[in-house]
């Protein structure tokens, strides 16, 4: 009790026993409640960490959205620009399709299918078609092939006959090609 001795009334001694109250209970809030002050900060931390990436991730989306209205544009336009073209299906059919185009040039004695083979791909149908033909019928079946919606001709082959049988002095070998899904 010496440090009483010097506080000479009861009001001064109860003052400073306040006061040491005051100072312990403020130092056992602040013990208590600086791991919770802790805790607050650290999700602070984490709310605006995730805002901003929310924020980022909206930008993406409407960056991805005004992209994708892009690709629809697009793909509007190719359906368009492609018409009526549809993937090949059946293997056969697609054969048919092919020599039924080539029917007109063929009646007409411009040129002769000599052989057909079809060779099935993973993402593509092609019909190696063997025939004699003149310079006429080579231009008509070029013609006809293109306008063949959803092929191609892949390759064509055109050697001179040296000794032809009538009117056909070309011996042709083309590939058409036709795309599946």
């Amino acid at each position: 009790m010496s440090f009483f001795k010097y506080l000479r009334g009861p009001w001064q001694r109860f003052m400073a026993v306040g006061l040491a109250v005051m100072v312990l209970w403020g130092v056992v809030h602040w013990l208590w409640t600086r791991p919770l002050l802790v805790e607050v900060e650290r999700l602070k931390d984490i709310v605006q960490q995730r805002q901003r990436t929310a924020e980022k991730l909206r930008a993406r989306l409407q960056r991805e959205r005004t992209r994708l209205a892009e690709l629809k544009r697009e793909r509007s336009d190719l359906r368009s620009a492609l018409g009526g073209w549809r993937p090949v299906g059946d293997t056969y059919q697609f054969l048919s399709t092919v020599k039924s185009k080539l029917k007109r040039v063929i009646a007409s004695g411009d040129i002769a299918l000599q052989n057909y083979r079809v060779v099935e791909g993973k993402d593509a149908v092609t019909v190696i078609l063997t025939l004699s033909a003149n310079i006429r019928g080579v231009e008509r079946m070029l013609r006809s092939l293109e306008s063949l919606p959803g092929s191609s001709v892949k390759a064509l082959q055109i050697r001179k006959i040296r000794r032809p049988k009538g009117d056909l002095d070309l011996s042709v070998r083309v590939e058409c090609e036709g795309l599946r899904d």
